[in-house]
């Protein structure tokens, strides 16, 4: 038996979700305010209590690292060489026949004079769905999986929501990568909540008949029904890049992730494509039959010094859907 990270500061909640879904159970609570105080920044160091090399689970699921800087034990993980940043022609980006390209493949065609942000769904959780559900031995590896193909000189900084499997998420990720910490902040921006109008329009939808939280976000997206539920797509994702994600490119972080849940993936991936990825859950007659978000799948943004932007959809496993 592989041993268990003890993690500290309790939570206080336990908050009751889908099984289908990694945010709330019938409506998200309100659409929070656009204010730089959402976020809760790095402010100290700590270390990290001991851990196995290969899985990095909380002991208890109701807990949670403190925001700060974690110094990270070393990973027994093999770590690939570092990723250096493109100063001659840049490396191409190839998608998938889904349209996700390998988040290694996004990272390496990152060129010196850009930054990077990506923006995934958290790794395998356990079945039960709360607040507090961490991952599971399978979640963590892939975590680290995913790290071991953003290796490079530079240290990435992390946000994640208020959720263990987001923070264990994140962790791994830098785990995975052989970062020495774990320089990471707190946000309960990245969830539903972000593009939900009216929440109690939107539970009335989810329950009702032939409808689930999943099959209600494909149709608003794709369609536009029950937009009295949501915001505006493209302003709210708009407003999401330019307030939390790449404010501008001095203040953008020049490498970072962000541990998110699928019913925020599925509308923003599916803004930055252009709705090209078959998230059409609300239509299962579809072929190619529709699919979900895959865990440690979502968006790439790429900012350069002249502020032009880029954007893929990606993928750390194998598959971009599930």
């Amino acid at each position: 038996m592989k041993k268990y990270l003890g993690l500290s500061l309790t939570l206080a909640t336990a908050f009751a979700l889908s099984a289908c879904s990694d945010d709330s159970a019938s409506a998200p609570e309100e659409n929070p305010p656009v204010s730089s105080e959402a976020v809760t920044p790095a402010s100290s160091d700590a270390t990290v209590p001991e851990s196995s090399a290969s899985l990095l689970l909380s002991s208890d699921a109701g807990t949670l690292l403190s925001s700060s800087s974690q110094a990270l034990p070393e990973s027994s993980a093999e770590v690939l060489p570092p990723v250096p940043c493109v100063d001659g022609d840049p490396v191409e980006v190839v998608p998938d026949t889904n349209g996700f390209a390998d988040i290694g493949n996004v990272f390496q065609s990152v060129r010196c004079d850009e930054k990077v942000v990506f923006v995934l769904r958290h790794g395998e959780r356990e079945p039960y769905v709360t607040k507090e559900s961490a991952l599971t031995e399978d979640g963590v590896l892939q975590a680290q999986s995913v790290g071991q193909k953003l290796v490079s000189a530079e240290s990435f900084t992390f946000t994640h929501t208020d959720y263990v499997r987001t923070e264990q998420t994140c962790l791994n990720i830098a785990i995975g990568r052989g970062q020495t910490t774990f320089p990471h902040d707190t946000s309960d921006v990245f969830q539903a909540g972000w593009y939900t109008k009216d929440s109690e329009k939107r539970s009335e939808y989810n329950h009702a008949d032939g409808y689930s939280s999943n099959k209600v976000i494909s149709e608003w997206v794709f369609t536009g029904n029950f937009a009295d539920a949501f915001y505006d797509l493209a302003e709210k994702s708009e407003e999401m890049i330019s307030t939390y994600l790449a404010k501008s490119y001095d203040e953008m972080p020049r490498l970072r992730v962000v541990c998110s849940h699928d019913e925020f993936i599925v509308p923003f991936v599916s803004y930055l494509t252009d709705k090209a990825i078959n998230y059409r859950t609300y239509d299962m007659t579809l072929v190619p039959r529709p699919h979900w978000a895959n865990y440690l799948s979502g968006a790439a943004i790429i900012i350069n010094s002249a502020g032009e932007r880029r954007a893929y959809a990606v993928k750390g496993l194998d598959s971009g859907f599930e």
